[in-house]
Order: structure tokens, then sequence, then C-alpha cells
């Protein structure tokens, strides 16, 4: 028995000792029980004010569906839990349209899961707020419905000052606020919203969805659709605090009457409203309509922005929302502004990786006198700075009103207008199918149209950088009969006077256009792509093309050359040579995904664009060696003019190893890479072999298409690659001949890129002989007349020890005396080198005279050769047998072991 466990078993006594003695202890103290939930079977409000007056868990059991109306507020002042699961969720606590249902005192706890709260109303009740709910307390909500309450603020929920919430699939529909928050009115200092959803609510004034003044909230996963406000913010009114949109969260067919169809946000520095993976659509601010004075104005038809905190939009979309300024029967028609988004703050607004498309702004028609301006189809800004990254805005419109007595209304901006004393940088966008159209006369003339894409009015140094603007229109509006159509410039860009040069970096600019408006006259265009103003401001380009715009004007007003563009088929921006611009054709492809977040242009082989721009401007900070798409600059000999790089399928070409012995192999390695940006199809190309190399065997590897040989010309086509793919082709070489050699490749081409030239070179270098040394049978002896055992070897390689295959290698023994005579009777032997560089003298045979002498091995162009020592002697040669490995102990063996000692 070890000591341990004769250790063990006499303390035994003390352990059971010291259980019993725990064992007793533990007894004095009553298990604990958790308290039942309080079932609610009297499905009645006097039923559930017994629960409440318990607290704690509530559940029901009601049989079925069951309405518990209440004919006063129900006081939550301890910690409790209302759950309607067990009911199968089926249990609405109303209030009749008479009382507010439920109120949470300062520091209790309100969990309510699976419960329909409808029908309540504080409107005459005092505080006015939360007509279904007023939270002073914490509320959780899980799957809770608001159906129909109404109250002044937050006709579902009121959160007051300092009260915390948070909701988790809670969902409101046609709840109403005579003042704000139709669906939630929040005061508190935390908010949290998960999935759910706002829908139908209305408010007379602010926010039909949520009303946000103060605290900290956060949304996800919900949505807002159907929401009515009579004043601004369709769906959400933020005052005050900070607020986060993300996760999929969407704003539908929501409808504000002055400001911010979907938000209206007019949180205050340092607060941020932050708003990610977020889709806006069909979103709409309508200004009201007057029978005897101005129409009302409309702006931001999805969001408007007040104050100075700062906005960061990020991967989201604005599609088909609009702003639309009421009709002035007795005036002006009401002016409308930014259909998507209206920043009228003083805060940096960012937008990242979004999309803008169908948007529209449309001024009031006038009455006696002109119609509304319309301004910003997809965003308008003033005031604060911007910055638009990675974003596409495609057939976004701004048309101004109709105007009867004093002229039609204008058009500016149709995709962005901007007119700020704070600077805004435009990068890596694409501009597409936008329109600014001025309104048609109803007896005057037609309204002016400028900047199809871009507005510009700024004085802090705007810049455009890496940015496409393809077919976007300027159109000036319709004049009648008797009056002229409508003024039109800028189809692209319309750089307003009076502000800073526009700054228009690596941009591709093409087939825009500014078009006059018919009538009595035809109204004036001027600059289909890009207008710089008339005095005081214009536009600077650099590394840019410009070209196919409307009318061969593809410049009008100034226009400063910073050089390195490229203006095709036209000479209306006064660019020159001695600024290295160039003419010739761009060879641009149409509109395609191409890589990166936007739809670009890409160059196809042979553009003027191509290797012909400025490399300083394009390592500058704000360009950073990247073209639109974030692909690195320049792929070339220098970067390419416009937004695109140039970046076609490559192929590299090698031997593996590039140097070799003379007749000895190497491998050909063909590798193909598409680093475009692209899936490309019919790719091909040639490789051809000099005459000294010749192919050991079929080409093959794992490119697919075909792959054809004749006269030493490898043709490969038909590939198929997708983005980032490689491929390889390899093939045997064989070389006879020694030389330098070069194999080389081209045209590479490609269905989506043209031929691009020869893409490569490679060099085979191949060595003749250079030494031959002893391989075996140095040091032989034999008796007389008998031969050598080892057959004599020399290998023969190159300088730097590559084998020679196939060269000539002769063996010659000593004329006379003693000697050995080779395999057909003479005193030389020839042969050549195996696949080693091997010689071999098959049989050497002592002759009769004994002695010792020396064999060579000659080969041609090795200076020193292969020498053997042999030996004839009278006797043979005595053989030492090699010793006898040690036994190993075999079955029935003693073996031997030596003590082992431990401390």
């Amino acid at each position: 028995m070890s000591i341990m466990r004769r250790s063990l078993i006499s303390r035994l006594p003390t352990v059971l000792a010291c259980l019993l003695v725990l064992s007793s202890s533990l007894a004095a103290f009553p298990a604990t029980t958790l308290a039942a939930p309080t079932v609610v079977t009297n499905c009645t409000e006097a039923g559930l004010i017994a629960a409440l007056a318990v607290g704690g868990d509530i559940t029901f059991n009601c049989g079925g569906p069951a309405t518990i109306t209440v004919t006063n507020q129900k006081v939550i002042s301890k910690n409790t839990s209302i759950d309607g699961s067990n009911n199968g969720n089926q249990v609405t606590i109303s209030g009749a349209n008479n009382v507010r249902v439920l109120f949470v005192s300062v520091g209790a706890t309100l969990t309510l899961n699976n419960i329909k709260i409808a029908n309540g109303n504080a409107s005459g009740a005092s505080p006015s707020s939360g007509g279904g709910l007023y939270n002073a307390g914490t509320i959780v909500l899980t799957y809770v419905f608001f159906d129909s309450n109404q109250a002044v603020e937050g006709g579902g929920i009121f959160n007051a000052f300092g009260a915390t919430a948070t909701l988790n699939q809670v969902y409101f529909g046609f709840n109403k606020a005579s003042y704000g928050g139709g669906g939630l009115f929040n005061n508190g200092t935390l908010l949290g919203i998960s999935s759910g959803g706002y829908n139908n609510n209305t408010t007379d004034n602010y926010g039909a969805g949520i009303f946000f003044n103060g605290g900290t909230t956060t949304i996800s996963y919900a949505s807002f659709e159907g929401n009515i406000s009579g004043g601004n913010g369709g769906a959400i009114y933020a005052n005050n605090g900070a607020l986060t949109i993300s996760n999929s969260t969407s704003f539908t067919n929501n409808q504000a009457k002055r400001q911010g169809g979907a938000i209206w946000d007019g949180l205050a520095s340092p607060n941020v409203l932050r708003i990610d993976n977020a889709t806006f659509t069909g979103n709409s601010v309508t200004g009201a309509n007057s029978a005897s004075s101005y129409g009302d104005d409309a702006e931001g038809g999805a969001i408007y922005t007040y104050r100075n905190d700062a906005i960061n939009i990020s991967n989201s979309t604005f599609t088909t929302n609009s702003a639309k300024g009421g009709n002035g029967n007795g005036n002006y028609g009401g002016d409308a502004t930014g259909g998507a988004i209206y920043h009228h703050g003083t805060g940096l607004m960012t937008i990242a990786t979004s999309t803008f498309s169908q948007n529209t702004t449309t001024g009031g028609n006038g009455g006696m006198n002109g119609g509304g301006d319309a301004t910003g189809g997809a965003i308008a800004a003033d005031y604060g700075a911007m910055t638009v990254l990675t974003s596409t805005l495609s057939t976004n419109t701004a048309t101004g009103g109709i105007g009867y007595g004093n002229g039609s209304g204008s058009a500016n901006g149709g995709a962005i207008y901007n007119r700020s004393n704070n600077t805004y940088t435009i990068s890596a966008s694409t501009f597409n199918g936008n329109v600014a159209q001025g309104g048609a006369s109803g007896g005057y003339g037609g309204g002016s149209a400028e900047g199809g894409a871009l507005f510009s009015d700024n004085n802090n140094a705007p810049f455009l950088v890496n940015s496409t603007l393809y077919r976007n229109r300027a159109i000036g509006g319709t004049g009648g009969t008797t009056r002229p159509g409508g003024n039109a410039a800028g189809g692209g860009i319309y750089q307003f006077a009076g502000g800073d040069n526009l700054t228009v970096l690596n941009s591709t600019i093409i087939e825009n256009g500014a078009v006059g408006g018919s009538g009595s006259a035809t109204g004036t265009k001027s600059g289909s792509g890009i207008f710089g103003g008339l005095s005081g401001s214009g536009v600077t380009i650099s590394n840019t093309i410009i070209s196919g715009n409307a009318l061969a004007e593809n410049c009008g007003g100034i226009i400063v050359g910073g050089g390195y563009n490229l203006e095709y088929l036209s000479t209306t921006c006064g660019l020159s040579a001695a600024k290295n611009d160039q003419s010739g054709d761009h060879k641009l492809v149409a509109l395609a995904d191409n890589g990166g977040q936007t739809q670009t242009m890409a160059l196809r082989a042979g553009s003027a664009a191509i290797d012909t721009g400025d490399d300083s401007a394009c390592a500058a900070a704000r360009v950073n060696k990247l073209d639109q798409r974030g692909f690195t600059r320049p792929f070339g000999t220098r970067c390419d003019i416009g937004a695109y790089e140039f970046i076609a399928p490559t192929l590299a070409t090698a031997f593996s190893p590039p140097i070799i012995g003379s007749g000895g192999t190497t491998v050909l390695t063909l590798t193909l890479a598409n680093p475009s940006g692209v899936a490309v199809t019919g790719v091909g190309f040639t490789a051809t072999l000099p005459s000294q190399l010749s192919l050991k065997n079929t080409p093959s590897g794992t490119c697919g298409g075909t792959i054809n040989v004749a006269a030493n010309v490898i043709t490969v086509g038909g590939i198929s690659m997708a983005v980032a793919a490689s491929c390889a082709i390899t093939a045997t070489v064989a070389a006879t001949t020694a030389g330098t050699f070069f194999t080389t490749t081209g045209p590479l081409a490609s269905t989506q890129f043209g031929a691009v030239g020869v893409d490569s070179t490679a060099t085979l270098t191949v060595n003749g002989p250079a030494a031959s040394v002893v391989e075996a049978g140095s040091g032989q002896t034999a008796q007389v007349n008998t031969s050598f055992a080892t057959p004599l070897q020399a290998k023969v390689t190159d300088s730097i020890g590559n084998p020679i295959v196939g060269a000539s290698v002769t063996f010659f023994a000593p004329g006379g005396g003693a000697s050995c005579i080779f395999a057909g009777g003479g005193s030389s032997y020839n042969t050549t080198t195996d696949a080693d560089g091997v010689a071999t003298a098959l049989q050497c045979t002592a002759n009769a005279t004994v002695g010792s002498y020396t064999v060579q091995a000659n080969t041609p162009g090795v200076a020193i050769p292969a020498s053997f020592s042999l030996t004839n002697s009278l006797t043979a040669p005595t053989v030492t047998p090699a010793p006898a490995p040690t036994p190993v102990p075999g079955p029935g063996q003693r073996s031997v072991y030596l003590p082992l000692t431990t401390h």
C-alpha cells in the first residue's frame, strides 16, 4: 500500500466528521422557491387591477382572444412583467379612445411581451403625452403593438426625461399626435429600437413616426412606411440628442408638408446623425398650394438637415424620393430643394458608397407670377461642407415650375446643387442620366436650366476628383409660340460666377448636353460638358477626358487648362499641346461595372488617354495613385488621363530553370492573370520559340480554351477568366545549341479590351560544355588480360554545373606499354553523354603489360579532360570483405541490462 493511500485512509474519520457538520449547517437554511407568475383568468379590468397590485410576472389564460378595456390609466409603480404569449399573443389592453392605457412611474421597470396597446387617448389628460404608454422609469418591450393611440405628444409612447426604453420588434400603426411623435416621443436618456415597424402614423406637426428630443438613440432593422406629417419629418423628427440608423432600416412612402419627407434632422454639435445600410424609397415633401398667394416651398424629399451636427451617410439607397413646391395660383409657385436630401445645416455632411436614383425636385406652378425653382434633384447643400465618395447618382431630375405671369421656374443641378461658403469634394462617383429641366411657359418665356449633373456656387475651393459624368442634360424650358425658350448651360457641370474655381481632376466627362428650349426663339446653350461661369470664377481641369458632348461644345465660359487633358472631336475647352493636352480618340467603352463601387467607362487598347497623364497629379493626395474604382495608378509607364486606369489581362513568360546546358530541357510557363476588375472572355495570344529550341511535349495547363502548335508557334485562344483569376500553360522545351534565346508572346487580346501588344519576353541561356570530371572508374586495378570491374564514366557540365546532354566524348588509352583495350579492339572509344551528362566506356580490358597509366576523356570545347588512373597487375586484386554486421539478439538469447540508479 502506498504512503498516499495510507495517509488518505487515516484521515477518513476527520473528513466524514467535517461533512456531517457541513450537512447540518446547510439544513439550517430553507430552500429558495421562485414565485409563480400571476395568471389572469378573469380577463377584465378588475382582473388586471388585481394582478398589477401583486406585481411581478403576469400572464393570461383568457380562453381565446381578449380585449381588456380600462376606464383609467394603470400606474406601474413596482417592477412588473406582462406577457400575453400564453394566451396565443391575443391580449389587447384598450383605452377605448378615452384614457391613457399605462403609466410607468419613476424607478419602476415594466416589461411587456406579446401585448397590444390600443385606443389609448391622453389628449385631454395631464400630462397630455403618451396615449398608449407614458414612461418615466424603464420599459423593455418585445413584440408589442401600439394601435390607434393618440396624444398631444407621443401617440403610442411618451418616453420622459431621464427614462430608458428598449424596443425589440415593437410595431406602431395608426397612432396620432397633434404636436409630434405620432408613434413615439422620446425625451429620455437612452432609446434602443431593434426591428419593429412604424406604419401609417400621423402628426399635425413634427415626426409622424418618432419625435426625438434628447438622449442617445439607435435604430436597426426597423421599417417606417406610410407615416404622414402635416409639418416636418414624415417618419422621424430629430430635434436633439444623437441618432444612429443602421442595418437594413427602411423608409418608404413617408410624407411631410414642409421639410424632410422621411427625416428632419435638427441635432446640434457635437451630436451626429449616422445612417448606414438604409433604404429611402418614395418619400416626399409636397408644399401646400395657395389660392391667393405663394405656394409653399418643399425641402428634402427624404432628409432635411438643420443646425450644425455632422451627418454621415453610408451604404444607403435613395430612390424615387421627391420634393414638390406648392402651386401659387395667386402668386409664385413654391420652390423645391433636394429631392432626396437638403443639407441646410452648417456641419459636415459625408455621403459614402450610396446610390441616388430617380429622385426629383419640381417647382410649384405659378399663378399671376412665375413658377417655382427646382434645385438638386438628388442632393442640395448650402452653408455646410459636403463630401461625396464612391457613390452613384443616376436619372435624378430637377424641373422648374410652370410660370403663367412672370416666367417659368429655373432648374439647377439635376443631381447635386451646392451653394456654400464651405468646401465640398466629390470623389470616385458617377453621374449618369441626370436632368435639369427648365419650367415650361404658360404664357411667358421658358425657364433656364443649369447643371445637368452638378450646379456649383461655392466660395471655398471645391473639387471633383476621379469621377464620371455621362449623358447628363440641362434643357431649357419650352417658351411657347410668342415667347422664347429657356437658356441652358453646363450639361455636365455649371459653375456659377463669383465663387472659387471648381477643380476637376482625373475625371471623365462624356456625352453630356446643354440644349436651349424651343419657343418663338430657341434658348441659348453653352458648355454641354462644362460651363465655367462668366466672370470671377471658372473651372480648372487637369488629367481629364472631355469629349462627345452635345453640339461639339465640350466647354463654355471660363475654363482653365491645368494640363494633361484629352479633348476629342472639339476644341472648345482651349486646351494646348504645350500643356501636354491630347486630342486623339479616347476609345472609351460604355458605362459598365468594371469593378469598384460604381460603374465606370473603361479605356480600350490604343486610347490616347493611356500612359499620357501627369504622374505628379495622380500621386497627389486627392487622387492618391488610385482610379475611380480604387485600382492602383499607374498601371503602365505613366498614369492614364481620366477616371479609369487601363488595366488589361496580363501575360508573364518564364523558363524554369532559365539556364541549362546544351542538350538539356527546361519548362516554359505562360501565366495569365486578370487584374482588370471585370470578367474577360476571348483571351488569346501567341508564343513563338526560336528555331534553336524545340517542344518536347504538347503544351497543357489550367486555362481552358484552345492550344495549337505549328512550326514552333504556340497559339492560345478562347479563354474566359473571372475577376482576379489566374492560370498557367506549361511545355517542356529542349535546346541543342549553346546561346541566349528569347521566347516572345503577343499580342494579348480579349473581347473586352482588344489587343494590347506584346506582353512579355522570356530569356533562356544555353551553355556549352565547360568541364569534364571523373564520375566513376578511376583508381582501379585489374589482372592483365582481364576487364576492369567498373566502367569508366566522365561527366560533362557547363560552367555552373548543368549537365551537357549529347556531348561527344572520346576516351583515350596509351598507345604503348601498360594500357587498356576498349570494346572494338582499339585504344580509344567515342560515345555521347546521356540525360545526366555522363559518358560511359562500356568495356576497358587490361593488356598484357604490367604497370600504371592514365586514360583521358576528351570533350570538344573542354580544355582539361577527365583523367582515370588505372593499374595492370600479374595477379588478381585482393578483395577485402566487408565487416560482418553486429548480431541482434534473437529469441532465447539473453540481453544484459545495466542497473538503473535513481536519485
